[in-house]
């Protein structure tokens, strides 16, 4: 939890001057700022030391349960060892959680990766470069590259985010273009050897080598498995070292559960807690509380921000041709958003059958947004639950019901529809009239 603060930590400090940068817009004179990356670093190490208590051993040991520190290893399917002393169990959790891969072609570069580059922050020289073009990529490459460092990120991939729509990444893409990010797509690194105060990457562009001060590396996390004797519980992973569970968490052994990275991605620390509580209430209560797949959250902390959930607008349209409804509104028709003046953001509704399936969010603060719709996508909601929800105005969440709201308006002028109420009203006025006759005729009568 600390490293993704941390990464969240650098990156807002590269937006925020960033914001100081471009503050003419708003009628203040921009300036540059000097850049004490020694203080930065210890800002981050100072918010990592107050967010560490709430997962600290003492914090557990408060709450009455037991910390044993030391290497665990499965004897069986009912104990551990731990440093040589043998500890029974009724049931299990596996949470060891993950590592970050660092490639074979890359280990001469002797990279930082997510987990070490926290620990050199205020050394890091003036020319990096980012592999892997995913969230973590991103993040870093923007946040460094306004922190005033030279950044080239490379992504073998054509596209940046590949877990989004096209025009997400692209979005993304264009931003770090600007920002001064050199952004090398479709291009792999195949090797890496020491130069003269840096490294030399071999890649497959038109450049037989790059060279760079230093590598970060943020392609990918590989699940925390060996030591734990896995086997002799009788718990099977597959190929990768992922722990196969069903959708309670249960593993092949049915006392022993699993928990967050180590079953695999999406690497998400609140996906983690999910799958913490579900196991261990599954595992303590004999439950079968299966964990939640179609509704998680993600947020890109990029500037724009990237929040999404549940199904893009692609796989929506390849799944269900004929059934797939994508709405998007452009924040250029957001109050708030033309005030701040940031208009370059957009909000997409992806709805099956009139039912939410999934929504994306790019513009400033999407993740603060993104929670209400993950909750009518979970609850197998409808577009007409959001626009039938109270927004408050004026704020960046309201574009999600104005395009809800112009989606069922839309519905509304389509001419069978148009037709049918047609008709409604005029029996509906036809019997206003009978009425109204009714009661003139009475009176007089009377």
């Amino acid at each position: 939890m600390d490293r993704m603060c941390a990464e969240q930590g650098v990156a807002r400090g590269g937006l925020d001057r960033h914001t100081i940068r471009h503050a003419d817009r708003v009628g203040i004179r921009p300036s540059e700022l000097e850049i004490d990356r020694a203080q930065g670093a210890a800002h981050v190490r100072r918010a990592q030391a107050d967010i560490a208590p709430q997962d600290s051993p003492e914090r557990l040991r408060g709450m009455g349960i037991d910390v044993l520190d030391g290497h665990a290893s499965f004897t069986g399917s009912d104990r551990l060892d731990i440093d040589g002393r043998s500890i029974g169990f009724r049931a299990a959790v596996v949470a060891t959680g993950s590592t970050p891969v660092v490639p074979d072609a890359l280990a001469d570069a002797e990279p930082l990766t997510t987990d070490t580059v926290w620990d050199e922050l205020e050394d890091l020289p003036g020319r990096l470069t980012v592999v892997g073009g995913g969230a973590t990529g991103c993040e870093l490459s923007q946040a460094f590259a306004r922190l005033g460092h030279d950044v080239i990120l490379i992504e073998a991939a054509e596209r940046l985010l590949r877990e989004f729509d096209a025009d997400v990444g692209a979005a993304v893409a264009r931003q770090l273009s600007a920002d001064g990010v050199e952004v090398l797509r479709g291009t792999s690194v195949t090797g890496a050897s020491p130069s003269a105060g840096g490294t030399r990457l071999k890649i497959g562009s038109d450049r037989d080598a790059l060279a760079v001060d230093r590598v970060i590396v943020a392609v990918g996390r590989h699940p925390v498995t060996d030591g734990l004797e896995l086997p002799a519980a009788g718990v099977q992973t597959d190929t990768d070292g992922v722990v196969i569970v069903d959708d309670t968490l249960r593993t092949t052994t049915p006392n022993i559960f699993a928990a967050g990275d180590v079953v695999g991605g999406p690497n998400l620390t609140h996906l983690a807690a999910h799958h913490g509580a579900t196991a261990a209430a599954n595992g303590l209560f004999l439950l079968r509380r299966t964990v939640q797949r179609r509704a998680v959250p993600t947020v890109v902390y990029t500037d724009p921000e990237i929040a999404h959930v549940g199904v893009t607008a692609e796989r929506a349209r390849r799944r269900l041709p004929d059934a797939a409804d994508v709405i998007d509104l452009r924040f250029d028709e957001i109050d708030r958003a033309i005030t701040d003046g940031r208009t370059d953001g957009w909000v997409r509704l992806i709805a099956a059958r009139g039912r939410l399936v999934g929504a994306t969010i790019v513009a400033p603060h999407a993740g603060e947004s993104i929670a209400a719709l993950a909750d009518v996508v979970r609850r197998r909601g409808s577009i007409g639950d959001v626009a039938a929800t109270m927004h408050p105005y004026p704020t960046y969440s309201i574009a999600a019901y104005q395009a809800a709201a112009r989606h069922r308006l839309a519905g509304l002028a389509h001419d069978r529809v148009r037709t049918v109420t047609g008709l409604a009203l005029d029996v509906l006025r036809t019997g206003a009239d009978l009425r109204r006759g009714f009661t003139l005729l009475t009176r007089r009568l009377r």
